[in-house]
Order: C-alpha cells, then structure tokens, then sequence
C-alpha cells in the first residue's frame, strides 16, 4: 500500500507527494502547450466482447470527470474517474498493492482515514461476503461515502452495506469511450439512490434510450443506451481504429452496446449488454434482474447467467454459481431445483435457470467484469 496526496499537508513518513513530483518532473523533461481536444493518454477497453481498442483521452478528462470523482487503478474508473481527476484539486488517494484481502483493505480504510471507497462491484461483494468478522473491530469511523462503477451493483451488496455501515453505495454507469454519463447524485436537495439503479443523467449530458426501431422511447421504456456529443466526451476516438468509432456516432449521438431501463422518476435501471439479452421462448430476459434475485439467496454468493442455443426455445437459461461458506464445486441435490424456484416465484417461470453450472470461481477481466462469452462457449 502507498499514499499520494497533493501536497504535505496530512502526509506521514514514507508518503507520496504527487505536487512535487511534478516539480521534479518539470526540471527533466519539457512542458508543452496543449489544447483540451489534444490527445493526452490511450485507455484500452477491457475487451471483454473482442479485442482491446484503444481510446483516445483528451486532456479535457479532468473537467469531464470532476462531477463524478468521488478503485482499482488498472482500469478507466480507478485510474481516471477515481484517481487523476481527484488529484487534479486536492484530494489524496490510497492504493492497495497487492491481491484482494478483506482484513487489509478495512486496515487500510481504518487506518489512513479513509472518507470515500470507490470500487468495482467485485470488491463490494468480497467485502460483504467476508462478513463483519472481517473488519476486525468497528467499521472506519472516518469512511463516510462509497461509489462504484464499471458493472451493475446488486441490491442485495448495497443493503449489506446499509445494515452493517449505514453507508449507501453511490452506483454509477459509464464507458472508457464517454465518462460517467448516468450518476446517483449526492448533495442537498438529492434524491436518494434506489437499489439497484443506475441513478439519472448527470448534468450537462442528455441521455437517450433508442427502440428496435432506432427511435427515441418516450417516457418510461427500455432500449439501447445512446450518449449525446457536448464535446467533451472523454474519448476523442479508437486509436487506429476511426471508422470503428466513427460507426458508434449517429447524428451527434454515441451509441452504447448497453440496454437500461428508465422508470417514471427518470431513473435508469441496467438491463444488459445487447448481445447478452436471452430470448427464451419469445420472452426477452435480462441476466441482471436474474443475477440480483439469485444473489438474495443465501445458497449464493457470487453468480452470472448465460443464454445458450436451444432447438426448440431459441435460447435456455443457465446459471453459473458460486457456493456460499467455501462449498467450492462439491454440487449440492437442492442445487437442480432451488434456482429454479426461486428466480420462478419472484420474477416468472420463463426467466428461471434451467441448469445451475458450480464454480470455485467465475472468470473474470483484470477489472473485475464477468467474461460471459466464455461461459457462453462452455
């Protein structure tokens, strides 16, 4: 673990000071003028649906991100939304090195003082399914605040969170490509967040939801999620592949691979990828609904659904689990019905697995995001 702050002030022994840094990098190297639009790093996408692409971050990064700053720093959420852009006025961060340890991530909390945790879903979860018995004592009396991105958070993860830290995780959507688009604001007057959703446009971009038809859904609705252009989006491009991107753009609209869900308030509720919606017996189903209900079951802790070719229903539901209590891959008799029923009972028998795969562990990118095209191809 180490410690950067932006300046000396609070710093202890052995400490990062990220503001002369930059001074000592200055008397090596020349500082060029540079215009906001001018290209200032290369992110690469996780690639969990094909090969990586490379996109091209301007240095407006920082204002795009500002609203959102509140993470595991190898990827966009950590290393931007959660780490430059909270440099960029003040704020110091704390990075844990090292692989994933409940008892030493809440250390580090309790004993640098941590205000604010930012994560993946992933960690959540690892922390949640640790228990209390891992904290080792009392929650961090400094933690205040908690914000995650990069994957939808379970209700049943933010609930733990609420009952055993009195702490609502602040859920967020947004791409390597735009940024965080779509925000569970905080702040007087703020709507408190609803388990589960994504929260509302943030301020200063529009949001669209496109039908099968490409036309804008009115209202409340479902379709695929479009991004309007302000200029300052937070990729300019793919790098070496402009047409790719260029393909994305429709009439000064960005268009995501991602289906949400917008209720009457304007909230937006995460459906899934496009290509991961599962049509099974002429129902559409969305494996996040699925994956949330499973993951109130106390037979459950980690869990991803999958559809796959069915001659005679198109496509059957699969589950992919993982065994609370460390069952690891010893397969338990309930297992064949106990999915089953209870996604049945609560969402519909047309949306209920028809076949549970156990886990030691589900594949997933260094990121933390489930590779469910690998899942799909088992």
């Amino acid at each position: 673990m180490f410690v950067v702050g932006a300046g000396p002030d609070g710093q202890a022994d052995g400490d990062l000071d990220f503001t002369a840094l930059l001074v000592t990098a200055a008397e090596h190297h020349a500082v060029h003028d540079t215009h906001h639009r001018d290209p200032a790093t290369i992110m690469y996408t996780s690639g969990t649906t094909g090969f990586p692409k490379g996109c091209v971050i301007a240095h407006h990064a920082c204002v795009t991100l500002c609203p959102t700053s509140s993470a595991d720093t190898g990827w966009s959420f950590g290393l931007f939304t959660a780490g430059v852009a909270p440099f960029s006025y003040g704020s110091n961060r704390v990075f844990i090195e090292g692989g994933y340890d409940a008892e030493a991530w809440w250390a580090a909390m309790r004993d640098n003082g941590t205000t604010h945790i930012a994560s993946a879903p992933t960690g959540f979860r690892q922390l949640a399914a640790a228990g209390v018995e891992a904290m080792g004592g009392p929650p961090p009396a400094s933690l205040r605040r908690a914000s995650s991105g990069g994957e939808p958070l379970n209700p049943e993860v933010i609930r733990w969170w609420q009952e055993h830290l009195g702490i609502t995780i602040h859920d967020s959507y947004g791409l390597t490509e735009l940024g965080m688009v779509i925000v569970n604001p905080r702040g007087p007057g703020a709507p408190p967040p609803a388990p589960g959703s994504m929260g509302y446009a943030l301020d200063g971009f529009e949001i669209r939801l496109l039908g099968d038809d490409g036309e804008p859904v009115l209202g409340e609705g479902e379709g695929r999620v479009a991004v309007g252009d302000n200029g300052f989006l937070l990729s300019t491009t793919y790098w070496g592949r402009e047409p790719e991107w260029d393909a994305r753009v429709q009439d000064g609209w960005w268009i995501t691979e991602d289906i949400a869900r917008r209720d009457e308030e304007g909230r937006y509720w995460y459906v899934s990828r496009a290509d991961d919606v599962i049509v099974t017996a002429g129902y559409n189903v969305g494996p996040f609904e699925v994956e949330s209900v499973l993951m109130e079951n106390p037979l459950i802790a980690d869990c991803v659904i999958v559809g796959v070719a069915d001659e005679r229903k198109g496509q059957v539901i699969v589950a992919h689990v993982v065994l609370a209590g460390g069952s690891g891959t010893t397969a338990r008799p309930e297992l064949t019905a106990e999915p089953k029923r209870w996604v049945g009972e609560r969402i519909g028998w047309h949306a209920a697995p028809r076949s549970v795969e156990v886990h030691d562990a589900l594949p997933r990118t260094e990121s933390g995001k489930i590779k469910r095209r690998e899942l799909r191809g088992r």
